[in-house]
């Protein structure tokens, strides 16, 4: 029995498919550890969690890294107070990264320095001169 062209046709569409999704999924992993690189303490991620039609994505709060399992792994806190859960996550697996936000009163005090038009260099020669 002889498999048609057509046949043939359709059974390497199938396994071209399936090379380009392993290959997306590949591509998409090197570029998280890249960009995941530096996250730590007080980040904010995403990642998801369940399976199938219970699976969603959620957002918390890095509280640490280190290796799980020889496996580069975030603890995430996700929710407040009574209700807070800590999840444990590989870096490779987290679907975004925000930075944690700089302190409000660090960034109004190099503000206030640059606007009175003193730099860092003549407010220490002032201090020493006196």
């Amino acid at each position: 029995m002889a498999i048609s062209i057509q046949e043939q046709i359709t059974k390497q569409e199938a396994i071209v498919t399936a090379a380009q999704e392993k290959l997306a999924t590949l591509i998409k992993q090197a570029s998280a550890a890249a960009l995941f690189e530096s996250v730590g303490p007080g980040y904010t991620v995403s990642f998801k969690v369940g399976r199938a039609e219970t699976r969603r994505e959620v957002t918390g709060v890095v509280r640490g890294r280190g290796l799980v399992k020889d496996v580069d792994s975030v603890r995430v806190e996700v929710g407040e107070g009574f209700d807070v859960e800590v999840w444990t996550v590989k870096v490779a697996e987290l679907t975004g990264v925000t930075e944690p936000a700089k302190e409000a009163s660090a960034i109004a005090v190099a503000l206030g320095t640059t606007a009175a038009g003193v730099s860092e260099a003549d407010a220490l020669l002032n201090e020493v001169l006196g």
